[in-house]
């Protein structure tokens, strides 16, 4: 694995090594011409780190999980949804009464999945429930929500059975359909154009859905990416008799408020301080602290009275391969991570923050070759300079510096420079609400401890 340091530096220290340390905890190399005192060198620290579990996140859903499943490392998993949904035709009016009357005939909830996880075979009880609070769209709503708040449990306005495969064609299904109990059609139906004068009438008339699966079904989960209501109705026309069909579509979408509720039931990892691995479970579940020594890092950086320059600083988390755990995990490796200050953390997905060179950084699951069909996986964090450095000069230097490891998903927007060429920008970083988990080598580990990499130079 290379180091992804200045080249100009490590063809200072290939030209002009003169000593190298090698203890327990810090690896050196420098150098020092007598003329005019230059110093660069590079040492490795070990760091200290701990998996601590995660009761919430910010619920800032695109798409939505949606079931429950038990993984044999990790735990039981339920996610369940609260929404509302959207006018999408503001101002709509039903056919003046003089000439056709107006009969509400069904509303259907569908949900749309691209994808899934677990067994497809796998049945899964889908219950529907009329929520009784307004969801305010500016709140950031946690995780966690406590829904018998937010809607009447009592009963269901409709439920199904379904599974991800289709037992007749045995093929998958993209979508599920339930439709909702003629009480719910008849409250929810009504020709009153006040109603659907404005997103903000309609909300007063019809606070959203709570969508669950929590009766039975324990093998899959469903990735949501698609949610609308639609309400079917005819006109029947007075001079004539004849019936015209149509209907009015309610969707989902990013103009509403919407809360992805996670829960575990059950988790199977028990964190302690001294474990040679720590875990990155989502959503919501287990995340990783990283402690820098700051102060170690000061004192074992000896600059001879130069002013202090940090040149480059890598941090390698290398991934304990599923193959290697004791039990086994369906659940895929996470994708993307964000290491961030501990004393961050709650503001940086409330204010949706970007990253920075001093507060936090963003780094993709790599995986290097080793053989055939055997990968090594990891993730870089190659851009700590600004960061140590900006920590080591300040005149109260901490012990120990805390940051967060987190699992996150990451947006992009395309920028374009010029006819032909595109560049993809990062826009938005939120918490990670997929099915992903992956084991890291900790701070203890006695292979592969984790470790920051530092190079370092006095002039």
């Amino acid at each position: 694995m290379k180091n992804k340091f200045s080249p100009l530096i490590f063809l200072l220290i290939t030209l002009f090594l003169l000593s190298c340390n090698d203890n327990e905890s810090d690896i050196g190399v420098s150098i020092q011409p007598t003329k005019d005192e230059i110093l660069v060198a590079a040492k490795t620290f070990r760091l200290e780190s701990e998996t601590f579990k995660v009761n919430n996140i910010v619920s800032k859903p695109d798409s939505f999980l949606l079931g429950t499943y038990i993984d044999d490392v990790y735990g039981t998993t339920q996610a369940d949804i609260l929404s509302q949904l959207l006018l999408a035709k503001k101002d709509y009016t039903f056919m003046d009464k003089s000439i056709a009357t107006t009969v509400p005939d069904s509303v259907v909830l569908t949900l749309g999945f691209d994808s899934y996880f677990g067994v497809s075979s796998s049945p899964m009880k889908i219950d529907v429930y009329e929520m009784n609070k307004d969801l305010i769209y500016k709140e950031n709503y946690k995780s966690d929500l406590d829904v018998s708040k937010y809607a009447n449990l009592s009963q269901p306005i409709g439920s199904t059975v379904a599974t991800v495969i289709n037992p007749l064609t045995q093929r998958n299904n993209t979508s599920i359909k339930i439709k909702l109990n003629k009480n719910f059609l008849n409250h929810f139906f009504t020709t009153n154009p006040n109603i659907y004068k404005s997103q903000e009438s309609f909300q007063k008339h019809f606070k959203g859905l709570y969508i669950t699966t929590k009766q039975f079904g324990s093998s899959t989960m469903l990735q949501i990416n698609k949610i609308f209501v639609t309400m079917y109705y005819h006109y029947k026309y007075l001079d004539s008799g004849e019936i015209v069909k149509t209907y009015l579509r309610f969707p989902v979408s990013s103009e509403v408020k919407s809360v992805n509720r996670i829960e575990h039931p059950v988790r199977l990892i028990n964190p302690n301080v001294k474990d040679e691995y720590n875990y990155l479970v989502a959503p919501a579940n287990y995340y990783t602290r990283v402690r820098i020594p700051l102060k170690k890092i000061k004192e074992n950086i000896d600059t001879k009275g130069k002013r202090l320059t940090i040149n480059g600083a890598n941090l390698t988390i290398n991934v304990l391969n599923k193959d290697n755990l004791n039990l086994e995990t369906y659940i895929p490796y996470v994708e993307d991570l964000l290491l961030v200050k501990e004393s961050e953390l709650n503001n940086f997905f409330v204010n949706n923050d970007m990253p920075s060179d001093t507060v936090s950084f963003v780094a993709k699951l790599q995986r290097e070759k080793l053989a055939q069909n055997k990968y090594k996986y990891f993730y870089s964090f190659n851009s700590l300079a600004k960061l140590i450095e900006t920590e080591l000069k300040k005149e109260d230097i901490k012990d120990v510096l805390n940051f967060v490891l987190v699992p996150i998903t990451t947006r992009f927007v395309t920028q374009r420079s010029g006819y032909y060429n595109t560049t993809q920008i990062l826009s938005e970083i939120r918490e990670n609400t997929k099915m992903e988990a992956v084991a890291i080598y900790s701070g203890n580990n006695s292979k592969e401890p984790m470790s920051l990499e530092v190079v370092y130079s006095g002039f």
